[in-house]
């Protein structure tokens, strides 16, 4: 299962929302970036054992947390589980607030989430969907569909930019290249959030072998990420130009996707590495560490081993609104467990 975990650095650093998985249910979890400590808040559950961690996001005004829970089939865990369940949760206590089921035959299951700074929840779905989603009722809204059927979206990639004009997302084709099928590759689409418009589709000159993993938009014009092969980069859309910054060395060689986010300033960026272990080698190679990267040359800055929560590091993260920031300052020198 996983836990919940909020990120509250001070100084220059904005706060973050982050999940890691647990033993028996979730956690919710207050971290301090500048040391790794963290502290408990609450236990809670989703409603399924399963989630979608692109779709973890907070309330521009800081009053919100959400999240949505997957549906998918687990012999191990004794059969089907149903989510596609949107969760809103109080961020001071981590208190559910309100769960509503999707439709999940509209267009699938959304996977990613954001949230604006209007209360629309805008996201993508499985079958090549850009929608919003009603917070208040779990209302689902096709804003546009994708006119293609083959291969898939990468959901972490699923970004808006800070203006709140475009939203991103990549699409990885399928090997075979058909007529009518998204090229083999990564496909960048991106979105005119007033209508939902498709703006641009860019065949990113990136290896097609390679896949894009995670991505942020610092601007409508500059997206950052890291791929497969551990590699910061920078997007520019409106060409599909990718160039390389560095190369990321994550403690324990792996990573989780969903936690890579950027401070507000556009700076740097932060990604969480996973715990893993490798059959080969007979040995746990151990993560859980928070990695803090300059955009500029792609140079690490520090890193935090964060204390063990649950059976493994943050899935995701999500950066806390300066709102909410602001309004818990007291709450920044926390008394660590």
């Amino acid at each position: 299962i996983l836990a919940y975990a909020l990120l509250v650095p001070t100084g220059q650093t904005a706060g973050m929302l982050g999940i890691s998985p647990a033993s028996s249910n979730y956690e919710f979890h207050q971290l301090d970036t500048r040391s790794g400590q963290s502290r408990l808040i609450a236990k809670f559950e989703f409603d399924s054992p399963f989630w979608y961690p692109a779709s973890l996001t907070f309330a521009a005004d800081g009053s919100r947390i959400y999240a949505l829970s997957k549906t998918r089939h687990s012999p191990l865990l004794g059969g089907l589980f149903y989510g596609s369940s949107l969760h809103e949760f109080a961020p001071n206590n981590g208190e559910l607030v309100a769960k509503h089921r999707l439709d999940r035959d509209l267009v699938g299951e959304v996977e990613a989430l954001h949230a604006l700074s209007s209360g629309r929840l805008v996201g993508i779905a499985e079958r090549y969907a850009l929608v919003e989603v009603d917070p208040s009722n779990g209302a689902l809204t096709v804003l546009n569909k994708v006119p293609f059927d083959s291969g898939s979206w990468s959901a972490d990639t699923f970004t808006v930019d800070p203006t709140e004009t475009r939203a991103f997302a990549i699409m990885r084709g399928n090997r075979v290249i058909l007529v009518g099928k998204i090229p083999y590759g990564n496909t960048l689409y991106a979105f005119d959030l007033a209508d939902g418009e498709i703006v641009s589709t860019k065949l990113l000159g990136y290896p097609k072998d390679r896949a894009i993993e995670a991505l942020h938009a610092l601007s409508p014009d500059r997206l950052v990420g890291i791929t497969d092969k551990h590699e910061l980069i920078e997007i520019l859309p409106s060409t599909g130009e990718v160039r390389v910054i560095s190369k990321v060395n994550f403690d324990s060689g792996y990573w989780h996707p969903g936690s890579f986010t950027v401070s507000p300033d556009g700076r740097r960026a932060y990604a969480m590495s996973k715990t893993h272990y490798a059959p080969d080698l007979g040995k746990t190679l151990f993560g859980n560490t928070l990695h803090e990267f300059d955009l500029s040359d792609g140079s690490l800055l520090s890193t935090h081993r964060v204390k063990k929560i649950g059976v493994g590091g943050f899935e995701a993260m999500a950066r806390v609104p300066l709102a909410w920031e602001k309004r818990h300052t007291d709450r920044t020198n926390l008394e660590m467990d």
